[in-house]
C-alpha cells in the first residue's frame, strides 16, 4: 500500500479506499480466528458497515460498551471466586 492510495473520508481522516480496507480486515480476522479464535477484534475508527463487510461484526454483536461490560464482569467475578 502506498500513501497515494489513500482518500479523504467524510470525517476528515485519510484512509485506504473502502474495498481495500475491508479486504484487509477480512484477511486479518480470518488469520486471527485461525490461530486465536477467542481474541476479540475491534476497529474503533470504522463504521458498522465496514465491520459487516469485513465479516467482523459477530465479534461484538451487542456493541463495544456491552462487550466491555461483560468482560469486566468476567474478570471481576473470576478474581472473586
Amino acid at each position: 500500500f502506498a500513501q497515494e492510495d489513500m482518500i479523504l473520508g467524510d470525517d476528515g481522516k485519510y484512509r485506504y479506499f473502502r474495498p481495500i480496507r475491508t479486504a484487509f480486515y477480512r484477511a486479518l480476522q480470518e488469520e486471527i480466528s485461525r490461530y486465536a479464535p477467542a481474541t476479540t477484534l475491534y476497529l474503533c475508527m470504522e463504521s458498522k458497515e465496514v465491520w459487516e463487510e469485513a465479516g467482523m461484526l459477530h465479534r461484538i454483536p451487542q456493541g463495544l460498551p456491552r462487550y466491555l461490560d461483560l468482560r469486566a464482569e468476567q474478570i471481576l467475578f473470576k478474581n472473586i471466586w
